[in-house]
């Protein structure tokens, strides 16, 4: 019988040199390699939001992945919240609208 995974979701607000360094298509890629969903979206007071659905396991990977940054971030301050997990994801997206 399969374990059941436990679900979780957060959200990440990154604030610093996160905007023009490539930062939302680098947690792409990344949150694909440990199976996460949600999306990424630019803020306009220049930082990011992130937020994220996935096992425990994938969660803790990911919030690792989203303090180093990418190789051009500058991350000066790192926010997460827990958040009520939906399941309403299917991959995870770059958001190109404003907030």
């Amino acid at each position: 019988m399969k374990e059941k995974q436990i679900m979780k979701a957060i959200e990440i607000r990154i604030e610093g040199k996160v905007q023009g360094v490539g930062m939302r298509f680098f947690l792409q890629q990344e949150a694909k390699k440990v199976n996460i969903t949600g999306h990424v979206s630019n803020l306009p007071t220049k930082d990011i939001l992130i937020i994220a659905e996935g096992t425990v396991e994938s969660i803790e990977k990911f919030t690792k992945i989203c303090q180093l940054g990418s190789s051009r971030s500058v991350i000066n301050k790192f926010n997460i919240t827990n958040i009520p997990y939906t399941g309403s994801f299917s991959s995870f997206n770059i958001n190109y609208q404003k907030h």
